[in-house]
């Protein structure tokens, strides 16, 4: 159990982004939808809701004494103090249509009230049909690790969580970034799955757990706008290469391109300036990547790399 320091730059995303998002997708906006559970939602499934603390209702507690916004909310009881021993859970299925979006914006507001370090809810990813989970935290299978809002905690066995009690309610903003090449893996991002799991021990110290209002998802175009990426014709050579990467454009000298290098696992590297249509990778260690061209934060070419 341990409090989690982070970077300057998560706190400057956390004191920016209190009151609504803040991270910048690349592509142009496809698809927004808001869960206020003032109508059933067919996104968010509760698992064994006979005996799961995880409900749908309007708070009547002391501290989670009313939405966020509207009248209901989803959280640990809507009247009484969670129990000792809880491992419950509740889960939302990306709502996929038939396109494939380069990224999505996931975000809520939230409250908790837990035995510091102990008790806590954590955020699990699932890429194989709820097979097996990755705290978002430790989840390195996406193209950008962005966040505001998340963990500042771990519970008890050391995950890492919302623990103790929130200054009212707090906005969480998640971030994953999905470009075509992404399919080269073994991971279904298709069926992406997000889990919210409440955990306690055995001691009941009369607290109120976790409760969560207005779930928005935003699904984005894998590249932007496409009368920009339609004119573009780029080449990268050589491949493999021992440092230096050229980059052939019909039209570059018009535009500052930037070169970026990915982990086949979609985990960035590094980012690079493109300067006199070329980028010198020799920082980075052999092996076989993902590369992409952006500008304006359009996503141009993308495609796999061999350094020797």
């Amino acid at each position: 159990m341990k409090r989690i320091i982070f970077s300057g730059l998560f706190l400057i995303l956390i004191f920016t982004g209190l009151n609504g998002q803040t991270i910048v997708a690349y592509g142009d906006l496809d698809y927004e939808d808001t869960i206020d559970f003032s109508s059933p939602n067919n996104w968010i499934t509760i698992n064994n809701p006979d005996t799961n603390i995880w409900e749908i209702g309007k708070p009547n507690k002391l501290y989670f004494n009313s939405a966020y916004n509207g009248v209901k909310v989803i959280l640990t009881d809507s009247t009484n103090f969670y129990s000792d021993s809880c491992n419950d859970y509740f889960y939302m299925s990306i709502p996929w249509l038939e396109n494939h979006w380069g990224e999505g914006i996931l975000s809520f507001y939230h409250k908790f009230d837990t035995d510091t370090l102990v008790d806590g809810g954590v955020i699990e990813v699932s890429y194989d049909n709820g097979n097996s989970w990755i705290n978002y935290l430790d989840d390195s299978h996406h193209m950008a690790n962005q966040f505001i809002g998340l963990y500042e905690d771990t519970i008890r066995g050391g995950a890492y969580g919302f623990s103790g009690k929130s200054n009212g309610w707090q906005y969480v903003e998640l971030y994953w970034f999905w470009i075509g090449l992404t399919k080269t893996t073994t991971l279904d991002y298709d069926n992406t799955i997000i889990r919210f799991r409440f955990l306690s021990d055995e001691n009941n110290t009369n607290k109120e757990g976790w409760m969560i209002d207005d779930i928005v998802f935003r699904g984005y175009f894998i590249t932007g706008a496409i009368d920009i990426t339609s004119k573009i014709q780029m080449k990268v050579f050589p491949v493999p290469s021992n440092g230096i990467i050229n980059i052939d454009a019909n039209n570059e000298k018009s535009m500052k391109l930037n070169f970026a290098i990915y982990e086949l696992s979609g985990k960035l590297i590094k980012r690079y300036q493109i300067i006199n249509n070329q980028v010198n990778i020799s920082d980075i260690n052999s092996g076989e990547y993902i590369y992409s061209i952006f500008v304006d934060k359009k996503i141009l070419s993308s495609g796999k790399l061999i350094k020797n």
